[in-house]
C-alpha cells in the first residue's frame, strides 16, 4: 500500500489504519509525506492522515 499527503513542512503527519497508528512520516521540502507498507490481515483498510 502506498499513501501520500500534502501538508505544511512544519507538520509531521500521523498515518492511521482505522484507529491504529501505522507510522509518522517525515515531510519533504515540497510538503509531501509518504508511506509504503503492507498489511498482515486481508480485507479493507481505511488509511487516514492527521
Amino acid at each position: 500500500m502506498q499513501a501520500a499527503v500534502t501538508v505544511s513542512p512544519a507538520q509531521i503527519p500521523e498515518l492511521f489504519d482505522g484507529p491504529d497508528l501505522l507510522a509518522t512520516a517525515p515531510v519533504s521540502a515540497n510538503g509531501r509525506s509518504s508511506l509504503t507498507t503492507g498489511f498482515t490481515t486481508d480485507g479493507t483498510h481505511t488509511v487516514t492522515a492527521a
